[in-house]
This record gives C-alpha cells, sequence and structure tokens, in this order.
C-alpha cells in the first residue's frame, strides 16, 4: 500500500536535488514503489534521518518528515531518531546538561535495540557539546571520549558517513588544540571518504580545517589551496547552505588567519581579520546562542591580545570585557556545574565497568588457582611441582592487573593536574591581566607623586603575580614529565624558580638516578612541588637545595631551605597533609628536621 505522506514529500523536493541529496531520495522513490511492510518502513526512516543531517535550507522539512512519518507509521526507531534531532534545539540555547543527557540516553538505548549504526550520530553529537565551546568550564579533552565512541561504533557498522564524519571531528578538535599535524592526519583520512560517496555537504569544512592547519605550519601554498577549493564549494558548486554553516566554515577561514597573523606578531592584521570573523557571526546571537559564543570567544581572545601587544590598552579592555562576559556566564551558571557533574558521573560509570572487570578476572584467576591447587594436592606428589609453578604464574598475572589500575589512577590524577594547569593560567590569568589593564587605561596626567606611585606598585604586583600564577600552571605537570619524566622536570622548574624568583634554588641528582616507576616519580615530583611551594610561602629563606640520591636499596629526595624553621611553620596544613598521603601511598618515609644553623630539612626514603 503506497502512503499519501511520502508522495508529498517527492513532489515537493523535485526542484530541490543536489550531490547529496540525490541517493536518498532516489532510494524513497523507489520505496515508495513498495508494498508497506516492517522492513520497507525502516528503510524509509534510515533514508529520512540521512537527509535530516546534511545542511541545507530543507533540513527543516526532512525533520518534521522524519517526525510525521514515524508517528503515522508507529515506527520507535524513528520517534527515537527524531528526538536526536530534536535535542539539538536544547543544546543551541546552552541547555549543555539536557543536551548531553539526552545523547547519551538515545545512544544506550539504541545500542540496546541493536541500532549500533545511529548510535554513533549520538556519541558525535556528544562530543562536539565539549570541543566547540571555547570556555573553560568545559573541559575539550573530553571530547575525544565521546569522538572515539563514535567512530568505534561508525567503523563497526560500516557507515563510510559517519566515519568520515567522526575523522572530521576529531581533526577539528586537534587544529582546536594547535595540533596541527595530528589534525591533518584525521582531516586527510576524512577527505578520501567523503571523495567516494555523494554527501558533499562536508567538504568545504574540512577544506577550510586543512587549509588552517597548512597555514599555522608555515605552510601558505598548500593552505592557499585548501582554501581555493573551499571557496569553489561555497560559490561554485550549485549547492546551497544553511547561513549559520556558511558562517562556521568562514569562522574556520578567519580564525586560522589571525592565528597565523598573531604568530608572526602581524598584530594589525590579525586585528582585522578577527573582525571579519567577529562580523560575520553576529547574526547568531539570537538564532543559535551556543554557536554564537564559541566563535565570538575565540575572535575576542585574538583582539583583546593583539591590542595589548600594539600597547592600545584601552581597545584591549574593551574585548577582554567582553571575552569575560560571555565566560563568566557559562561558568556562574548553577546548570553547568549539574552539566560537569553528569559528565564526571557518565566517565566515573565507564572507568568503574573497566575496573569491575579487571576484578572479575582478578577472581576468577584466584579461583581457578586455588581449584587446580587442590587438584594437584589430591594428585600425585609428583605433579606438587606443576601447581605450585601454576600459582607463580597467576599470582604475577595479579600482580600485573594491580599495576594496570594503579597506572590508570596515576594517568586519571595527570589528567586533572592539566585541567587545573589550565584552570590557573586562561581563568585566574585573564583576571589579573584585566586588572592591570584598567589600571594602566586611567589618566595618570591628574594624578599626585603619591597616587602614581602607588598606581605604578600595584600595576608592578599584578605583573609579578601573573608571573607566579603562568609558573605554578606550567609546572604542574609540565610537558617534560610526560615524555622524559622526573629529573627533566625537576630541572626546568628549578631553572624557572631560579630566574624569576627571590629564592636561589640549586639541584643535585646523583649521576646513577636514572629512571623509575611512574608511579613513583609522579609521586615524587608531586611531592617536590609541595614542599618547594612551602619553603616559596612560609620559609623567608634566600637559599633551598633539592638533592635526589640513590642506592642499590634505596632512593632519598632531601629538600631544604636556610630560612626561618620550623617555629613559624608548625601547622600542617592540607598541603602537607597531601604530602604524608603520597608519601604512604609508595611506602616511604619522611623526616623533617632543623637545619644547622638555620632553615628546614625534609627527608623522604623510599626503599626499592
Amino acid at each position: 500500500m503506497r502512503i499519501v505522506f511520502l508522495l508529498i514529500v517527492f513532489l515537493s523536493i523535485v526542484s530541490i536535488k543536489t550531490v547529496g541529496q540525490d541517493l536518498y531520495i532516489n532510494h524513497l522513490n523507489m520505496l515508495n514503489q513498495q508494498v508497506q511492510s516492517a522492513k520497507r518502513d525502516s528503510a524509509v526512516v534510515h533514508n529520512l534521518f540521512a537527509l535530516t543531517k546534511i545542511i541545507t535550507p530543507k533540513m527543516d522539512f526532512w525533520i518534521d518528515s522524519l517526525k510525521t512519518f514515524s508517528l503515522k507509521n508507529k515506527s520507535e526507531i524513528g520517534l527515537l531518531l527524531w528526538e536526536i534531532v530534536d535535542a539539538e534545539k536544547v543544546i543551541r540555547k546552552l541547555d549543555f546538561k539536557e543536551g548531553i543527557k539526552r545523547h547519551l540516553d538515545y545512544a544506550k538505548q539504541l545500542e540496546a535495540k541493536k541500532q549500533v549504526v545511529y548510535a554513533s550520530w549520538s556519541y558525535l553529537r556528544a562530543g562536539i557539546i565539549f570541543a566547540r565551546p571555547s570556555i573553560d568550564f568545559v573541559h575539550k579533552k573530553d571530547a575525544l571520549i565521546y569522538y572515539n565512541k563514535g567512530l568505534e561504533i561508525a567503523i563497526a557498522a560500516q557507515d563510510t558517513n559517519e566515519i568520515a564524519r567522526a575523522y572530521d571531528y576529531i581533526g577539528e578538535y586537534y587544529l582546536d588544540i594547535k595540533d596541527y599535524k595530528n589534525a591533518i592526519q584525521y582531516l586527510q583520512k576524512a577527505e578520501n571518504l567523503i571523495n567516494k560517496f555523494p554527501n558533499k555537504y562536508l567538504s568545504p569544512t574540512i577544506l577550510a580545517s586543512l587549509g588552517s592547519c597548512y597555514l599555522l605550519l608555515d605552510n601558505e601554498k598548500q593552505a592557499s589551496l585548501y582554501y581555493q577549493k573551499m571557496d569553489l564549494w561555497l560559490n561554485k558548486s550549485g549547492l546551497t547552505f544553511l547561513e549559520f554553516y556558511q558562517s562556521y566554515i568562514m569562522n574556520i577561514y578567519y580564525l586560522g588567519y589571525g592565528n597565523y597573523c598573531m604568530k608572526h606578531q602581524q598584530y594589525q592584521k590579525a586585528i582585522s581579520f578577527a573582525k571579519q570573523g567577529f562580523a560575520s557571526i553576529k547574526f547568531d546571537k539570537i538564532k543559535n546562542k551556543r554557536s554564537y559564543d564559541t566563535y565570538a570567544l575565540d575572535h575576542l581572545k585574538i583582539l583583546y591580545e593583539a591590542n595589548e601587544k600594539t600597547k592600545n590598552f584601552s581597545e584591549a579592555y574593551f574585548y577582554l570585557q567582553q571575552y569575560n562576559e560571555i565566560q563568566n556566564s557559562h561558568i556562574n551558571s548553577e546548570q553547568n556545574q549539574q552539566f560537569q557533574e553528569l559528565n564526571k558521573k557518565y566517565q566515573t560509570d565507564q572507568k568503574q565497568i573497566e575496573i569491575t572487570k579487571l576484578e572479575n578476572e582478578k577472581i576468577k584467576a584466584e579461583i581457578k588457582s586455588e581449584a587446580l591447587i587442590r587438584y594437584f594436592l589430591l594428585g600425585f606428589v609428583v605433579l606438587l611441582s606443576v601447581g605450585l609453578g601454576f600459582v607463580f604464574w597467576s599470582n604475577r598475572k595479579i600482580k600485573i592487573q594491580n599495576k594496570e589500575i594503579s597506572e590508570a589512577m596515576t594517568k586519571g590524577q595527570t589528567i586533572e593536574r592539566q585541567r587545573v594547569a589550565i584552570d590557573l593560567h586562561d581563568n585566574l590569568g585573564s583576571t589579573l591581566s584585566s586588572i592591570r589593564w584598567s589600571l594602566e587605561t586611567i589618566d595618570k596626567s591628574k594624578m599626585s607623586p603619591e597616587e602614581l606611585e602607588v598606581n605604578q606598585t600595584l600595576i608592578k604586583r599584578l605583573a609579578e603575580a601573573y608571573n607566579e600564577v603562568r609558573l605554578l600552571s606550567h609546572n604542574l605537570l609540565p610537558e617534560e614529565f610526560e615524555k622524559q619524566g622526573l629529573i627533566p622536570s625537576l630541572e626546568g622548574f628549578v631553572k624557572k624558580l631560579s630566574k624569576n624568583g627571590k629564592i636561589k634554588f640549586s639541584l643535585e641528582i646523583a649521576e646513577n638516578f636514572g629512571r623509575l616507576d611512574k608511579k613513583i616519580e609522579f609521586e615524587l615530583y608531586s611531592i617536590s612541588l609541595e614542599l618547594i611551594n612551602n619553603i616559596l610561602k612560609h620559609s623567608q629563606a634566600t637559599e633551598a637545595q633539592i638533592q635526589l640520591l640513590k642506592t642499590d636499596r634505596k632512593i632519598q629526595l632531601i629538600i631544604s631551605d636556610n630560612g626561618v624553621g620550623l617555629a613559624n611553620n608548625q601547622t600542617i596544613g592540607i598541603g602537607l597533609k597531601n604530602v604524608q598521603a603520597r608519601i604512604k601511598s609508595i611506602k616511604g618515609d619522611w623526616k623533617m628536621k632543623e637545619n644547622t644553623p638555620n632553615g628546614i630539612q625534609n627527608m623522604v626514603e623510599i626503599l626499592i
């Protein structure tokens, strides 16, 4: 039986067939000739859903068609897919909590119904909630969790469209965090796949992103080729794009050139590109608050930093105010606290699944060991050695599993340090800069000598505070620690301290020290940071020394100073309690005693 609804759909779209839509429209046309059945209805839903994801002026029409058809034919999957598309509306209104909740709920429902090919889309859209906003309460790195989940499902379902989309999203993520080589790797995969199927609407985005990557790697010739291809798709391909999608593509272009000019200290050009980018998105302020905030923050950041570099403090302050106004509207809302809690809950659930899996394997291994041992004891004495060997193997396997759990916890601490470092640098750093620029803009010609002196002193102190915040954020977990370990990290930290601080720090490391277990290195670095911070805050010292010694049986970390000693430092605060907990976690010993003639010596010993 033919459906009147489908006939109306086909008659209304005869004049808008374009690359990308043709395939699905032709499929719908053929399906309209078939007798109604569950299989036929499922195929109609699939093609209508595919059309809702193609960004054209008819996108809303396809969304309504999907809903109407699913209601008329009581298609549970169709209505669920319509709910996924409809969830984008709450995200545009900055209701991130509701958006992430819906997408994760829909993805789980689809997986439970064995409709994994559609679950990929929900995970990818969940990832965008984290990746696109340039605001600090959202941790961009979390986007990869959802992107990789969507990519995994798309690959398993062999859905070329969604695989290409996942590669594009991951590539744009790496472009956003300035990892251009990784971005190019994923974007080129997306470009190769997009050339193999009809939906070309992702092409301009991929080409614009590739152009920006090559531009920021100073390969202007290659960047120009990609930007030219982007322009052909936008203006000469005959495709019709929604206004907000065109704005998004041009945003990538303007932002690429803005950051390129900042990199090469061409600040006036950077201001020009940022203003063009900012102007191109203003229409979105009412229609799509999320998109406007996302793009506006990127351009405002360039505008206030470039104006600061050119000593135009009045303009810098103006743009920084706008930047902070948008940023604070997100950070201070109760909704976003709930959003973060929801995200943490999801990630905790995922981690708990992994931990439970490891624990179950551990229990199974133990049960198997005990059963085999009893069997061998009841058997021949000759086989006792085999039983003991099996016990040894089983215990070794459990130790390996426990080590994996420990490494996972260390990795989690590392990620948290990186997040704290970003928050310190961006939030507190921006606030201090804002205050300093406010003072810079005050008319000094009307000040008395005393007021002028106070003003200059405040500016100087704010600059010192800003430098201290940057130093602390950079050393919570430096790049050297990830790549080379404890020794290069401490060497870099001490070098910065001696250069920027009033206390002269020295570092002595035993020649035979070498690399240690990852957890021990992580804890020793964290302990060093806490004790050094204690010296900076309380000791009133002029000199401090850090020693790393190693013998065949133990490791020693000795941190000492020539300050006021224990008399003014009797209280054990949270920081020193953290030191105690870290030392206990690696089964070490800590002694704090008076130096001679003054100061404090902290000695941490670990048996190896």
